[in-house]
């Protein structure tokens, strides 16, 4: 009598007996899917706003991205010569185009190189939290700090008053630095498909002298 009455009970497929209650799993791929899905962690929704990023270097730096390259647009820090080149491939979610940085011509406009340069390491400094990246030159915090004078914020860090602790921008690959850059942009964190991507942009303006200097030493040109 309670085994007729539990059957009564219990949706069953009149073909096959198979169980058809709330847990039973579908037939159907789609709906397993859709079974199948789970409410993101908190650590997930981290790891997308940042977490650990590896460098094409091998080197591994904990980065934090929560709004992208837009926070830095929204804070007036992009250049205007920029802003085009910049919203266009924050659209893309890819590198900027180093084509749009050439002049008629097709010689490289350095003005624009040096804005370019100078905003990779901008994003660098702001978006790796560690190691701490410090600026190649005095900061206006660097004088407030007593460590350098007023008229020297601007000025590209010496190598005899560089600190043996800390990381310098500078001290990044160029490769490593638009790796940063692009990931910034929502761009991929794969090394790979990074390197398959890229269109070689820092590979192309970082090998042009920017205002008169090699091109190993644009870190801070703009301020020389």
């Amino acid at each position: 009598m309670t085994d007729c009455y539990l059957n009564k009970n219990k949706k069953q497929d009149p073909q096959e007996g198979i169980d058809m209650g709330k847990n039973a799993k579908s037939g159907n791929p789609a709906k397993r899917a859709e079974q199948a899905k789970a409410v993101s962690s908190v650590s997930a929704f981290k790891n997308k706003a940042g977490g650990l990023l590896t460098l094409p270097s091998g080197l591994v730096v904990k980065a934090r991205n929560s709004k992208g390259l837009r926070a830095f647009v929204e804070a007036g820090v992009i250049p205007n010569s920029l802003m085009t080149i910049i919203q266009e491939a924050i659209d893309k979610g890819k590198e900027p185009d180093s084509a749009k940085l050439q002049n008629e011509d097709g010689t490289f406009n350095e003005a624009m190189v040096a804005d370019m340069l100078n905003l990779t390491d901008t994003v660098v400094i702001q978006v790796v939290v560690d190691p701490v990246i410090h600026s190649d030159q005095w900061t206006t915090k660097d004088y407030l700090a007593g460590n350098c004078d007023e008229e020297q914020v601007g000025n590209r860090i010496s190598e005899g008053d560089r600190d043996d602790d800390t990381v310098y921008v500078d001290d990044l690959d160029d490769e490593d630095k638009m790796f940063i850059f692009q990931w910034t942009m929502g761009g991929t964190r794969d090394l790979e498909r990074f390197r398959q991507e890229s269109s070689s942009t820092m590979d192309d303006i970082s090998r042009r002298p920017v205002l008169g200097l090699p091109a190993e030493s644009h870190a801070g040109a703009t301020t020389q």
